[in-house]
């Protein structure tokens, strides 16, 4: 039914650290970009991190305390048309 189909992927990264003293962190991850009028990529989460648009980059500043972990939940949304094979996602 219908002429699109929609595939949502979640991503969960864990930081721990195992340090004796706290460590500041820049965590940068990227969504996949769409140059097709047709395939709609849509950042549903974010868990607080700056997005960049225009390159698909989340980025994260974390401080993270002596013997403490951090976890990062973050997810999209794809929406292509149903004839179209998705490849490269992950």
């Amino acid at each position: 039914m219908g002429s699109t189909k929609k595939m949502k992927v979640a991503w969960n990264i864990v930081v721990r650290n195992n340090k004796s003293q706290t460590v500041n962190l820049f965590l940068q991850d990227q969504i996949p970009l769409s140059y097709r009028d047709d395939v709609d990529i849509k950042l549903n989460n974010k868990s607080g991190a700056n997005y960049d648009e225009k390159r698909g980059f989340l980025n994260w500043k974390l401080e993270i305390k002596s013997k403490y972990k951090k976890e990062i939940k973050y997810s999209y949304q794809i929406k292509y048309p149903k004839d179209l094979m998705v490849n490269g996602i992950w």
